[in-house]
This record gives structure tokens, sequence and C-alpha cells, in this order.
């Protein structure tokens, strides 16, 4: 018995280290791929395991995968779809390329963050999902759905590209104020609320976060922004109040940093653990800027609750 579990467990790594693409090494195209299967088995260790194909995109083509876990294999195939329905537009994608609002000034701040191609692609891949993939009960797993799926949403994506624009430079605007307030001289007293904000920045605007961020959270930056500003402003005038909620926060981040790590190394995709990861953003506002307002009702005791769904 004791044998059949060890190679059971020896099977379950193996399985969450079966190669994204070991099914295919040539590049998938939107307007001819096959069916791709929902789940399979597959022989692992000598043991016939369920694997799950998807899409996956891959330095900037697209092949086809296996995965471990259904949740991994659905995410991958979302941001394959995203690539392939970009080849697929490929001349308003041209026209956007050229003609997207606030390049210049796009390009001026997002310079520390890397070059504005990379900015413009993510928004382009972003704005596809939003307009063309949000909202669908199931995303295409074929050629042909989703060159219909395409040609149907092919009008509003220039819109939805422009917007998201126009949301991305907002955010820039404000992220880039906010980093130039932590040039020149540091008070000492305020080191720990300085450290705790600059480490929250890092993980709201990074390189590819526009593509990153889900979109429905994407949309509160400005106001994340906006409550850091208005953190900072109050904060000579109330340096151990903002000192304790560092310190809260920081645990926080780190419990939920800790359970991330240790779902990405399983392949686990746990919708409430994203969801609490957005919470603490909510928190941060009810802490410091409650005048700004929150998405939801938040508390210590509401972020304890959504905790306790998260999987282990």
């Amino acid at each position: 018995m004791g044998g059949q579990a060890a190679r059971f467990a020896e099977a379950s790594q193996a399985a969450l280290a079966v190669p994204q693409t070991a099914k295919s090494q040539q590049p998938v195209q939107a307007k001819a791929f096959a069916a791709v299967a929902q789940k399979t088995q597959q022989n692992i260790a000598g043991l016939s395991m369920t694997v799950y194909p998807a899409l996956v995109e891959e330095g900037g083509a697209v092949k086809e995968g296996r995965f471990s876990t259904q949740a991994e294999a659905e995410y991958q195939h979302r941001r394959a779809l995203q690539r392939l329905l970009l080849q697929q537009l490929a001349e308003p994608a041209k026209f956007l390329r050229n003609k997207l609002p606030g390049q210049t000034e796009l390009a001026l701040l997002h310079r520390e963050l890397g070059r504005i191609d990379a900015l413009i692609e993510d928004i382009l891949l972003a704005s596809l999902d939003s307009c063309v993939l949000e909202g669908e009960a199931e995303l295409p797993r074929d050629g042909a759905g989703l060159l219909s799926l395409a040609e149907r949403k092919r009008a509003d994506w220039t819109e939805h590209a422009e917007r998201l624009a126009k949301l991305t430079l907002e955010i820039l605007k404000l992220w880039h104020g906010l980093q130039k307030r932590f040039k020149g001289k540091i008070d000492l007293s305020q080191a720990v609320a300085l450290n705790d904000i600059k480490a929250q920045l890092s993980k709201l605007v990074y390189p590819g976060f526009v593509r990153e961020t889900p979109a429905v959270w994407l949309k509160e930056l400005p106001r994340y922004l906006k409550a850091i500003e208005m953190r900072l402003e109050k904060l000579p005038g109330q340096v151990q109040k903002d000192r304790v909620g560092s310190i809260e926060l920081a645990g926080l981040w780190t419990q939920y940093q800790t359970r991330a790590d240790k779902h990405g190394q399983e392949g686990k995709r746990d919708p409430e653990l994203a969801l609490y990861r957005w919470w603490m953003e909510e928190y941060r506002v009810s802490l410091f800027a409650q005048q700004l307002g929150t998405k939801m009702p938040v508390s210590d005791k509401r972020l304890s609750k959504q905790w306790s769904q998260v999987e282990g």
C-alpha cells in the first residue's frame, strides 16, 4: 500500500511538471486549429492521470499544452485566445498601434517600466479580453468558434481599446506623481509608512500590469492611487496611527503571498484568494482615505471571513 501511495505522490509531482507545450511544438494559427479537448488521460509514472489540454501563449506564439489542473488550463487558454484574436484582427490592430490616443505621453510615463511597444501590446490584448472574451459562457476551443466570435465583436474593439488606453494614461499619471514624492530627503519617522506605500505601488503598477490586472479591478486603480496621495498628505500628523496600519497590512500581505506562492506551485487558481488580494486594497482605502469610499463594505472582520473561503 505504502509503495502504491509513494508512486501516486511521485506521479502527482510529475503531473505538475508536465511541460506546458509538450504536445505540440508547432505554433497554432487562429484560422485553423483543431478542437482542443477539455480533459484527457495521460500515463505518468505508470499511472493513468487526468490532464487538461489548453492553448498556451509562449514567446508571442501559441502552442498546445497540458496542465495538471483545470483552473490553470483555463487561465492559460484564455491568454492564448487573446493572442490569437490579435493575430486574427490584424487590420484593426495595425490601426490601433498607430492611432491609440495618448501614445506620446504614455511613452514618457511608462519609460521606467519598459518600452511603449510592450505597453500598447498589453492594452490591445487586455481590451480584446474585455471586449471579446469577457461574459462568454464558454470560451472557443477550436478555430471556427474563435473566428465566429472575433467577427461578432470586431466592430466594438476599437472603442474598448481607446477607453483602456485613456484609463492606463490616468493610472500612469497618478503613479508618476507619487514616484516624484519619494525623491529627496525622507523623514525617518515616516519610513515604515513610506516603505509600505512603495511596496504597495510595486504591486499595483509594474511591467505588464495592464494585462495582468483583472479588468474589474484595473478600473479601480485610480482610486487606490488617489488614496495613497491622501495618505501621504495626512502622514505627518498621524505617524503612529499610520505605523499601526502599516504593520497590520504587512501581516495580511505576508499571509496572502505565502498562500499565493503555495497555490502557484500546485497549479491552483483560487478566485477566493484573488478576491482577497483586492479586498486588501479596499481595506487600505478604508484605513487611510475613507472619503473616497470603498467598492464594498470592508473591515478586518470581513477580511478574516473572506480568508476562511480561500483554498488551503
